[in-house]
């Protein structure tokens, strides 16, 4: 993946007053880039059911480059995601998860280099905690409401969520912003002044 800093696309979402875009309190697993469409689920208390069926038809829905948008509802002691269902994730060619609950298997997960950002690491399997009550649907975490196909763009520093309508305009605003950056930093590495440079590309 390309890599790409948080930073630039934070400031154009402040800029077009959408900071809700933020996933706040969720915990970076690793330090990862990822931009792709995302694939929201949805899940909720078990109902009673083997929750593992369900974990497997929401595996056969991720479209291939997706990335995955977890929210476990009201269940907040057990992992929702693990090794398994990271390999399965892989084979169907999704690009990583932000789930807004648990991880285990953490070094396996870091082992094959699956992007994961999460809300805690816990031991305890979810089976018979939880199942999953739809997915490819809207979702809301946190105070950001997520459409199947928005993106996803994660790095050490967090999530932000992009929606599809704005993702060509944003990134052409952050291109602009980082090569003015690219001057004022080789500039002040030159001994350059940041008021002189802060007058001239207002960026700092």
């Amino acid at each position: 993946m390309e890599q790409r800093r948080l930073s630039g696309p934070g400031d154009g979402l402040r800029q077009r007053q959408a900071r809700e875009g933020v996933l706040e309190h969720v915990i970076v697993h690793e330090l990862v880039h990822l931009l792709e469409s995302s694939n929201s689920k949805r899940r909720h208390y078990d109902d009673g059911v083997d929750p593992r069926y369900r974990q497997m038809d929401m595996m056969d829905a991720i479209p291939s480059g997706a990335g995955i948008i977890a929210e476990p509802g009201n269940e907040s002691s057990a992992a929702h995601w693990g090794e398994l269902m990271t390999n399965t994730a892989l084979q169907w060619g999704a690009k990583g998860i932000v789930i807004n609950g648990g991880l285990r298997d953490s070094l396996q997960i870091l082992d094959v280099g699956f992007p994961a950002f999460r809300k805690y690491h816990s031991p305890l399997t979810a089976a018979y905690r939880w199942n999953i009550d739809s997915f490819d649907i809207p979702i809301k975490v946190g105070n950001v409401t997520i459409e199947p196909g928005d993106y996803v763009l994660g790095d050490i520093d967090g999530v932000l969520i992009i929606p599809q309508a704005i993702i060509q305009e944003l990134v052409e605003q952050t291109v602009a912003v980082a090569t003015k950056e690219d001057v004022v930093r080789a500039s002040l590495q030159d001994g350059g002044n940041i008021r002189e440079l802060f007058e001239e590309y207002k960026v700092f």
